[in-house]
């Protein structure tokens, strides 16, 4: 059985973890990461692909639409 890979992107960390302590507690959904940076998530990105991304789109480092735009561009 395969699950949903999930990335989160939240710089603010109690939303960041209670995120991911959803995402981690649903049988079908694998939490690939918890990150608080557009850099931190964009290296993930480069380094493996993901179902979902759930991205806070104003990041301390930078707009998090340019995560997605990334996202899109290395694994459509």
């Amino acid at each position: 059985m395969s699950t949903t890979r999930i990335l989160i992107v939240e710089d603010d960390p109690t939303f960041r973890r209670r995120f991911a302590d959803i995402v981690s507690s649903h049988p079908g959904f694998t939490l690939v990461a918890a990150v608080a940076t557009r850099a931190e998530a964009i290296a993930i990105l480069r380094a493996r692909a993901v179902d979902v991304l759930l991205c806070d789109l104003g990041l301390p480092d930078g707009d998090g639409a340019e995560v997605v735009r990334q996202a899109r561009r290395l694994h459509p």
